[in-house]
């Protein structure tokens, strides 16, 4: 430690130390005053000359105890009583400002609890949008079907198509319900959509894809056309000269991802269902501090992406090429 720094360590711990010193000489001073202020008050209500031994004090204290109850009964019965009957206006007046001022009180009393209790709700409110607004968090809706009860398709198809949004990345599954068929939410949308598009899909005929298959009661063959279907559809958008890049990954499916400009659309693929289209949907929207939901996820993306490089989707080419049939040649008759 530095010399300034002793030096005003033991300013500080000095005039700490002096400051309680001297509250307790202040402190006993009082004390003092306070106990010959009792003794005083004492003789005086007894008319004593002198200071009372231990013998007198507890005599003292006895006679007090036997005339308490004449005591209260003159205060508390006989006084007011003959106050009433000699000022009965006065009384009624001074009767109704006590019963007034207890109910007020009470009602203070109450109204205090419930104000701190209203403080207390919305310090905690207050701590909870703080927290939901520095992850991000804009809603959550109970399933993604195209329903006024579902999520807000419409809104994030608006959002890709917005002169601002530069990107749309897809996680899923086999994509056909999200963008791989006509009908499907982002079908139209990723048609008018000019920036760049990558997806990423369940990897076709692998392991997880007949598991996952079989969780939604999907033949495995079925699901795996969905994806072909998709990555069809991809590469009609590629060929229409569309900025769009594709990759299979083989793991587990877990996360639902659409991530645009500002906002993440997160949902979870459950382990033995349901379907997706089913589970809930948390749209995130992008913020200012890195430790966001939206960095967090733009983050999972792009390392499922480079984790997938070695299973890219070829979508270079304008449709799959066809098996060449045979024909057999007919001799004429000579």
């Amino acid at each position: 430690m530095s010399l300034p720094a002793k030096i005003k360590s033991g300013a500080k711990d000095l005039a700490t130390d002096a400051f309680s010193e001297g509250w307790k000489y202040v402190r006993s001073i009082l004390l003092t005053a306070a106990g010959v202020y009792a003794l005083s008050a004492l003789q005086n209500f007894y008319n004593l000359d002198h200071v009372p031994t231990h013998d007198e004090a507890l005599a003292l204290l006895w006679k007090s105890a036997k005339g308490m109850p004449a005591l209260v009964q003159d205060w508390l019965i006989s006084r007011p009583y003959d106050a009433v009957v000699d000022h009965p206006l006065l009384s009624a007046v001074i009767l109704v400002l006590v019963v007034v001022t207890v109910v007020l009180g009470f009602l203070l009393s109450r109204a205090h609890s419930i104000l701190n209790l209203q403080s207390s709700i919305l310090s905690g409110a207050d701590a909870n949008y703080a927290l939901v607004t520095q992850a991000g968090i804009e809603g959550r809706f109970p399933h993604a079907k195209q329903s006024e009860e579902g999520a807000p398709w419409k809104s994030l198809c608006e959002e890709i198509l917005s002169p601002e949004n530069k990107f749309v990345y897809i996680l899923g599954a086999n994509g056909i319900d999200t963008f791989g068929k006509p009908g499907a939410p982002l079908h139209d949308a990723l048609q008018s959509f000019r920036g760049n598009i990558r997806v990423i899909l369940c990897k076709p005929g692998s392991k997880q894809m007949k598991g996952r298959a079989a969780a939604v009661g999907i033949n495995s063959n079925d699901y795996e056309k969905a994806i072909k279907e998709s990555v069809k559809r991809l590469r009609t958008l590629r060929n229409q000269a569309y900025s769009v890049e594709g990759r299979y990954y083989e793991g587990q499916p877990n996360w639902k991802l659409i991530i645009t400009n500002s906002t993440v659309w997160v949902q979870y693929y459950l382990p033995g269902g349901p379907h997706v289209d089913q589970t809930p949907v948390w749209l995130v929207s992008v913020t200012p501090n890195a430790d966001g939901f939206y960095h967090l996820f733009h983050l999972e993306f792009n390392r499922i992406w480079e984790r997938c490089a070695a299973n890219p989707i070829t979508l270079n080419q304008s449709a799959m090429a066809k098996i060449p049939t045979a024909t057999a040649k007919v001799r004429k008759p000579k």
